[in-house]
């Protein structure tokens, strides 16, 4: 198995290349993976890891936003090749539509950059609204796009609270939206008081949660 002892080891090296931004690499270890047999699936969930460990790296400053996105480019590369390997849509991602922004008051876009890329790579077809969105644009977004899905960040402190009204005016207004939530002041319990169907601390749950809340008839 090359230089490697393991799947687990080359899964480990795979995730590994996102941080090092090693196109190269991430090329032999991504042909070496599927020829072991490790499914599509798993191989995504490796390079999502390795996605978090350079966001968790820009969080503490130990990694410049320019080297980050650096980082996210050799992901997303990573995350695509995956999909164009044979990785299937089940009818779920297919059939569903995402709206995705930055609640109004709030510029920061690098979490909802995350998660729209891996949304991307696991099949749905996704609308950016952007950042610093009003509820009627949110609104618009859907209407327009016949989205089935709302999905809202929201970083600051101060922005969280600015989720409850999107997600009231939507529900209202299109009865069938599903809307999940995410942020660094954003938890389980405030995202249910906000009226959302999910919460996701991040993008290695985020694919679960949003098929969890489409499965259950949202």
């Amino acid at each position: 198995m090359s230089d490697f002892d393991s799947q687990e080891a080359l899964l480990t090296a795979l995730s590994e290349t996102i941080l090092h931004h090693d196109d190269e690499k991430m090329e032999h270890l991504l042909n070496a993976v599927v020829k072991e047999g490790v499914s599509p699936e798993k191989i995504k969930q490796k390079l999502i890891i390795g996605l978090e460990s350079a966001k968790s790296r820009i969080m503490t400053n130990h990694l410049s936003m320019a080297e980050f996105l650096v980082c996210l480019d050799t992901a997303i590369h990573g995350l695509e090749n995956v999909a164009l390997s044979g990785s299937r849509e089940n009818e779920t991602q297919k059939n569903n539509r995402i709206v995705i922004g930055v609640v109004k008051g709030d510029p920061h876009d690098l979490g909802k950059t995350i998660i729209e890329s891996v949304y991307r790579a696991y099949g749905y077809t996704i609308f950016d609204m952007g950042s610093n969105v009003s509820v009627e644009k949110f609104l618009k977004g859907i209407e327009q796009h016949q989205a089935t899905i709302l999905a809202i960040s929201a970083m600051m402190s101060t922005s969280t609270v600015n989720v409850e009204p999107i997600i009231h005016e939507a529900k209202k207004r299109f009865p069938h939206i599903a809307a999940i939530v995410g942020g660094a002041y954003m938890n389980e319990k405030l995202a249910t008081s906000y009226g959302a169907d999910a919460y996701s601390e991040n993008a290695l749950t985020v694919i679960e949660n949003t098929e969890t809340i489409m499965n259950n008839g949202r």
